[in-house]
């Protein structure tokens, strides 16, 4: 018998977030971290589990030098483990649970704290020189589509949320802001990492009552 281990997507991809604040991973490395999550939830969160290079090249549209590239950053950061074997296509990955993830330094918070303090400093520079609000439904029906329906089904779980209320928490992120007259994402990762942020915010003001099936723990706890 297989054995599996429950993993937490949501913290899975808080912690993520938190080390792209001062790694900067590059699209490619974002797209294929999240892509190997999506294979692992699709197997039920197996310790190790074998995936074909030309899959991936075909699915992410990279060469296999790219593919190579990624996956070893990914592992150097401590994010993922693989395994190749001469001459075979497939590769046994791992996704590396919190409990072995390097614990940040007071030195990278300290980071993190700074970066953090300058994004907000960008966005007050940006509302002080009326920026013009523009169309964020195109990230919105990137997130609910079925491509994505491993991560909106997490966010139902870790959340407790009622059907149907993931659509009407995305318009009213969308709608907060459009209110403070702040500029679209750049990209979906951008604008998937603030909703994040946004939906634990919520979670902490407990203002996410009309939303889920039943009392919610602090994200503290998620």
């Amino acid at each position: 018998m297989q054995v599996t281990i429950k993993q937490n997507y949501i913290q899975l991809i808080n912690h993520f977030w938190q080390i792209n604040m001062t790694e900067g991973f590059s699209s490619l490395e974002i797209s294929l971290y999240f892509y190997l999550l999506h294979v692992n939830n699709s197997c039920y969160w197996k310790r190790n589990f074998s995936h074909n290079n030309k899959k991936i090249e075909a699915v992410l549209q990279i060469s296999f030098k790219t593919l190579q590239k990624g996956r070893d950053t990914l592992k150097r950061k401590g994010l993922i483990d693989f395994k190749t074997t001469n001459g075979s296509p497939n590769v046994d990955y791992s996704i590396l649970t919190l409990s072995k993830f390097p614990k940040v330094s007071d030195k990278v918070k300290g980071s993190v704290r700074d970066q953090g303090r300058d994004e907000i400093n960008k966005e007050k520079e940006k509302l002080n020189n009326n920026s013009v609000v523009g169309d964020f439904s195109m990230y919105k029906n990137e997130f609910i589509k079925s491509e994505n329906s491993d991560l909106v089904n997490a966010y139902y779980e870790d959340f407790k949320l009622k059907k149907g209320a993931l659509a009407k928490l995305v318009d009213a992120f969308i709608n907060s802001r459009k209110m403070t007259n702040i500029e679209p994402h750049k990209n979906f990762d951008g604008f998937l990492k603030h909703f994040h942020n946004w939906m634990n915010v919520q979670a902490k003001k407990n203002k996410l009552t009309d939303h889920i099936k039943f009392s919610i723990k602090s994200p503290d706890s998620l």
